[in-house]
């Protein structure tokens, strides 16, 4: 019977070819734009989904009046790590924020993406390098990463192992100033922490005592943590150790709030939660193009089998057997 009904809109649909042919042309747009939509929703909210910490990991803020910021004192890290047994490293992120970057190779790249983190962040994020150990020495307490790309631009194709750091000259050759290149930022999936030059360094002394409120802080949390309770924990320990050796009146005055890695790329506290709200447009858009395209192309076809009802009516009257009504 199936079989038959197959066939009965086979035909219908050669015998129409133009108006068949907008029908399926109609739902094939509806498919892919489901699809295209489908992928782009689970690309943007797959970022660092694959951290096998990704549940426990948090950014701390300060809020006040209303207003989030994710900016906290270069102390706080430290002080959190040392002080509370829920959690298990808390590290810190500084995106550089002075133009550019030049680094002066076999070509000159200008990298708009530098930032600082330190090894507990590195540890955090799971940041290695895909070209051996991150570290080549005991004592070696930073190292410096780029990307492939920028890799392949900056050096000649035979010094791309690093079995030991390559030096480049950065910022102006006037300044005669050098960075060591440790290796090649490995690939894990969609991070927060994906930069073309990436510093891992102890940044207390760069920054600390200029731009007191300047890092982002993250921390990774024990198995089980009450997140509320933690938050009042720091929110305490923040505004006894910290708030008063702070001169920055408005954000002192801040209270403590923990937000999710899951947030932080579409929703974070401190931002716009617009590229979240547009996910949930575009999912609702492509499911509604998708209907509209299904019921049209079934609309099609009932209609054009509901022309030939006259004609098979009058062809069993007349003895038609059913095979040759098909047929």
């Amino acid at each position: 019977m199936i079989l038959n009904e197959i066939k009965i809109a086979w035909r219908s649909l050669l015998k129409n070819k133009f108006f068949s042919l907008l029908n399926v042309f109609g739902l094939m747009l509806g498919f892919t734009g489901f699809i295209l939509s489908y992928q782009y929703i689970n690309r943007e909210t797959s970022y660092d989904k694959w951290n096998p910490n990704y549940d426990r990991i948090y950014q701390v803020g300060l809020t006040s009046s209303e207003e989030f910021t994710d900016a906290t004192n270069a102390m706080l890290a430290p002080l959190l790590k040392r002080s509370l047994p829920e959690i298990e490293t808390a590290g810190r992120k500084i995106i550089y924020s002075f133009g550019t970057y030049p680094l002066f190779g076999e070509n000159t790249v200008l990298i708009k993406d530098a930032a600082v983190i330190d090894s507990s962040a590195a540890h955090i994020f799971q940041i290695e390098s895909k070209t051996g150990n991150l570290y080549k020495s005991k004592i070696q307490n930073e190292a410096t990463l780029v990307k492939q790309g920028i890799a392949e631009k900056i050096f000649k194709k035979g010094d791309l192992n690093f079995d030991t750091p390559k030096s480049v000259p950065v910022l102006s050759l006037l300044l005669d100033q050098h960075e060591r290149i440790y290796g090649i930022s490995k690939n894990n999936g969609l991070s927060l922490i994906d930069h073309g030059l990436l510093f891992i360094k102890e940044p207390e002394d760069l920054f600390a005592g200029e731009i007191p409120f300047s890092y982002q802080t993250y921390i990774q949390v024990k198995p089980g943590t009450n997140i509320d309770v933690l938050a009042r924990k720091i929110d305490k320990l923040y505004h006894d150790k910290i708030v008063p050796l702070s001169q920055t009146a408005a954000l002192s005055q801040g209270k403590i709030y923990l937000d999710p890695l899951s947030n932080l790329h579409l929703r974070p506290k401190n931002g716009s939660n617009t590229p979240y709200l547009m996910l949930w447009i575009i999912g609702i858009v492509s499911i509604i193009i998708l209907v509209l395209a299904s019921a049209n192309f079934a609309n099609m076809i009932m209609a054009q089998a509901d022309k030939r009802i006259k004609e098979l009516a009058l062809k069993k009257i007349l003895g038609s057997s059913r095979w040759t009504i098909i047929r």
